[in-house]
């Protein structure tokens, strides 16, 4: 059996897939295997938790063999830390430190624990109601609302599988039946929250691109929405980007990352992300969170929280710029999973 010891503790990435048909996922992940390897410490792959045993050990894993390639190995095996990616190891491993843990989870993925969770920052968070996904449900909430631009949305679709609607309480009434025509009314729920208007405003005053051909991009997309989005570590802000090409209501065809000068960053944008972050952990009485803050691009309100399937930053191709992202991303990931993983070996 491949044991955990605080001296060689094993990290696991986990998701829910198959990995033998899948060549991206190991190309996807190969830089954070490498990173955390550089540290002295092996990472495998775990489907979810399909192969779990009993307490931190699984049946089986697949190695990194380098570039697209991975082998499935059935013998069992210890984990000590996970980047859990779909939640799988949090909610049915607890065993095993996820990053993030099941508490952290449960709060970022409902628009409405989000919202109690952060209502005290009021002046930083949109008003949100949530209700059934009927229309009885969602014409209630609406009647709690005065202002003139609403967004709804299905609470809990991380995969933003369903459409959303942006527009006043009239337009939302004449779309309720095509938007609920695609939820089950006995387990849905629909978000509806003011729509912020300063997702069209300029980003912060003072923030610079990282270089003309980031500047170029972000032009390009002007007449769309935007946001900023803190990469937090335990509260701690590690990166800031843009986000150009928002489209809400069209699930954002022309959505694309940003990359800034780190340096130009206000520190209003980063005090308010990390605020966010540790009003998530505190409530989750929980250690040990990777969430992404979005912002409106002038820093001032929050969008939304996530905590899941978040990953590293990924360096792209003829996108000098992206490098570094993907590097502060990939190498402050891989130092938590390692703590983690000490942290959780000595615990056992």
């Amino acid at each position: 059996m491949n044991s955990t010891t605080s001296e060689n503790p094993i990290i696991a990435i986990a998701h829910t897939r198959s990995f033998e048909k899948n060549e991206q996922f190991s190309a996807r992940h190969l830089p954070l295997v490498n990173e955390i390897g550089s540290l002295g410490i092996q990472v495998v792959a775990l489907n979810g938790a399909k192969d779990r045993l009993e307490g931190n050990t699984f049946s089986g894993y697949h190695s990194f063999d380098g570039g697209s390639a991975m082998s499935r190995h059935d013998s069992p095996i210890q984990i000590a830390s996970a980047l859990d990616l779909t939640g799988g190891v949090a909610r049915y491993t607890p065993d095993v430190a996820a990053l993030n843990p099941l508490g952290v989870r449960d709060i970022v993925l409902s628009k409405q624990s989000q919202y109690d969770t952060l209502k005290d920052l009021s002046d930083h968070v949109a008003r949100t109601v949530t209700a059934p996904a009927t229309r009885e449900g969602l014409l209630d909430a609406l009647d709690e609302f005065t202002d003139s631009k609403l967004i709804v949305k299905a609470d809990g679709d991380a995969d933003k599988v369903h459409a959303m609607i942006v527009g006043s309480k009239d337009d939302i009434i004449n779309s309720v039946d095509r938007f609920l025509s695609t939820m089950d009314p006995d387990v849905d729920k629909v978000v509806v929250q003011d729509y912020m208007d300063e997702v069209h405003s300029d980003f912060a005053s003072g923030i610079k691109y990282a270089n003309t051909q980031e500047r170029e991009i972000a032009d390009y997309k002007k007449y769309l929405g935007r946001e900023l989005r803190v990469h937090t570590i335990d509260g701690r802000p590690i990166m800031v980007t843009g986000r150009v090409g928002l489209d809400a209501a069209r699930k954002s065809p022309y959505d694309d990352w940003l990359f800034l000068d780190q340096d130009s960053v206000p520190s209003h944008v980063t005090d308010l992300a990390a605020d966010a972050s540790r009003r998530i952990m505190n409530r989750a009485e929980a250690a040990d969170s990777y969430l992404a803050v979005d912002l409106t691009p002038d820093g001032t309100k929050i969008v939304e929280i996530n905590g899941r399937n978040i990953g590293t930053m990924r360096a792209e191709k003829d996108r000098p710029a992206s490098d570094y992202a993907a590097s502060k991303t990939t190498s402050e990931i891989a130092a938590k999973l390692v703590a983690m993983a000490h942290n959780n070996s000595k615990e056992q």
